[in-house]
């Protein structure tokens, strides 16, 4: 047999952990990956049952961080930034392919049709959003550690 013996030992029971982690994925309506609103941090009142979701994901979705007329505004600043910037219309899908993925010289990076694009103004206002700063301290709370050797 060419595989080693531990490597055929492991596998079937890594696909037994894999299968009843999807079983587990598909049983839950609300899916695998916690959704929680602002308020929710604000408030202090994340739901234990979510906390434990966000460890074993690891992700977590927040909604409502920045309000809605802020974030739509922000959105609009954002395709104005595709359309001078990359010379894109988003309303106009064929302008990507005319524009980013037929240049010799592209505009941007693109992956798997996704345009990417970090830094622009409205994504930095949105990265220095005071809830943004209420957030992501939050999340630092959450995760923590123990060193062993000096507790």
């Amino acid at each position: 047999e060419l595989r080693p013996a531990k490597f055929s030992t492991a596998w079937p029971k890594l696909i037994e952990r894999l299968e009843a982690a999807v079983d587990e994925i598909a049983a839950d309506p609300e899916g695998s990956i916690p959704s929680i609103e602002y308020d929710d941090i604000v408030q202090g009142r994340v739901s234990k049952a979510a906390m434990a979701k966000l460890k074993r994901a690891g992700v977590l979705r927040i909604r409502k961080v920045i309000p809605r007329e802020k974030a739509e505004d922000m959105n609009e600043q954002i395709m104005d930034d595709f359309k001078t910037l990359l010379g894109v219309d988003p309303d106009e899908p064929q302008t990507y392919q005319q524009k980013i993925y037929a240049d010799q010289n592209p505009k941007a990076f693109t992956l798997g049709g996704v345009q990417e694009m970090y830094y622009s103004k409205a994504q930095f206002e949105a990265r220095q959003h005071p809830n943004m700063h209420t957030v992501k301290k939050w999340l630092n709370d959450v995760w923590t550690s123990v060193d062993h050797e000096t507790d």
